[in-house]
Parts: structure tokens; C-alpha cells; sequence
């Protein structure tokens, strides 16, 4: 295990040395020898040293590998999975709570005359209603209506744009009745006036019914709730 045999390629002597030995001498012809051979034999016995040395690693690797996967306990598994949160559609809900609102006037003029506005509704929706300058826009009044009911108010004199909203549920001023409001106005502007006749004062009188349907006696039109 310790020694090699090498030939001299002069005379042929077939020269026994020790492993490691790198200068020698035939001992037939006495030239020196080549132990290149031998070096590379040493190498090649080092090389498949390394290789059976890997090889054995790796089926102890595995070995440990299945003996692990082997102790793995029932119901859970060996390899990372995060937790992903369950995704559920979802309705959009409005977040706003339901305003209770006595119906009649929100928003009283300073000086209404004896002219009145009457406003007769059918049960289905209720009404936020006001009264504004057609000019400018400013709120002269307001008032609320449940559907099927109706309602008369004094109103100042002059000439005022109808302006309304409908809808189920009251959320105040700010929301109305909530995503699904409609809003309208008429199509004619209302003139409240008061007129001096024999017998006295004459007042002008409106009367008015919403409703959410064909066959009334106001023409609308659809507004969005920012001209409202």
C-alpha cells in the first residue's frame, strides 16, 4: 500500500519505491526515474477518495431527511404555507344612521304672507322640498312630507324655483335619503302674489302633487343632487 512499481524506460528494471518518493534512481542502470506517473495515480487515488466521501454525505443527507418527514405529527405539514385571510365579497352598506324628522317646516321665512302652497303626496316615497330664488338660488323655505300625507304652508310673496328630493329613509340635511335620492325640480317657476280687490286682499294659491309616477299635475326634470 505504501510502495509503487516503476519501469525504467532505459533498461526496463522494474524499480519498487515508497509512496511520496519523488527523486529516485533505476537500480539496474542507475538513470534517474520519472515519477510523474505515480503522481498522477496519487492524485486520482485522492480524487475518488473525495467522491465516496461526498457520495456518503449525501445518502446520510437523505436518510435524515425522510426520517424527519417520517416524524412529522398528523394534521400538519412539514413545509411553510402562510395563512392567507378569506377573501368575502361585500354590499356596500351606507354608514350613516336614520334621522328621525317631524314632518312640516325646516326652515321658516322671516315674513311669509298669506299665500299658500299645498303639497298632497301618495304613499310609496317622502318629500324634502324647498323653495328657491330662481336668480341665485338662495333657500327662501323648506319643509318635509310623508308619503300620503300633505301639507300647507305660508309662503312670502314673490316667484320661487320647486326643488325636491324622494326617497325612503331620512339621513338629515347633509345625505338626504341616502344613495338612491332623486332629486327634481319643476319645470315652471311658482308666483305667490297678493292682489288688493273690492272685497278685500286677494292671496294666490298653489297646490301641488308629488308623486313618483306619470299623471300628475307637476312637470319635472331630473337634477343631480349638486344642483339640488
Amino acid at each position: 500500500m505504501g510502495e509503487r512499481i516503476i519501469l525504467c524506460s532505459a533498461c526496463g528494471t522494474r524499480n519498487r519505491i515508497a509512496a511520496g518518493q519523488r527523486t529516485v534512481v533505476c537500480e539496474g542502470c542507475k538513470k534517474p526515474l520519472s515519477v510523474k506517473g505515480g503522481l498522477l495515480a496519487d492524485l486520482a487515488r485522492i480524487r475518488w477518495s473525495v467522491v465516496f466521501l461526498l457520495g456518503l454525505a449525501a445518502v446520510i443527507a437523505v436518510a435524515y431527511l425522510r426520517e424527519q418527514s417520517t416524524n412529522t405529527p398528523p394534521g400538519k405539514s412539514s413545509t411553510f404555507a402562510p395563512d392567507l385571510p378569506q377573501i368575502i365579497p361585500s354590499t356596500p352598506v351606507f354608514a350613516e344612521s336614520p334621522v328621525y324628522i317631524t314632518p312640516g317646516l325646516v326652515k321658516s321665512p322671516r315674513n311669509p304672507s298669506r299665500a299658500q302652497l299645498t303639497l298632497q303626496t301618495k304613499a310609496g316615497a317622502n318629500y324634502y322640498v324647498k323653495l328657491v330664488v330662481p336668480s341665485t338660488g338662495a333657500e327662501v323655505m323648506s319643509f318635509y312630507v310623508r308619503g300620503g300625507q300633505s301639507l300647507t304652508v305660508n309662503v312670502p310673496v314673490g316667484t320661487y324655483e320647486l326643488k325636491y328630493a324622494a326617497g325612503q329613509t331620512w339621513y338629515g340635511p347633509a345625505h338626504k335619503f341616502g344613495p338612491d335620492t332623486a332629486y327634481a325640480k319643476a319645470d315652471e317657476p311658482f308666483y305667490f302674489s297678493v292682489t288688493r280687490t273690492a272685497e278685500g286682499w286677494s292671496y294666490s294659491a298653489w297646490t301641488v302633487e308629488l308623486i313618483l309616477q306619470r299623471g300628475g299635475n307637476l312637470e319635472t326634470t331630473s337634477i343631480d343632487a349638486s344642483q339640488f
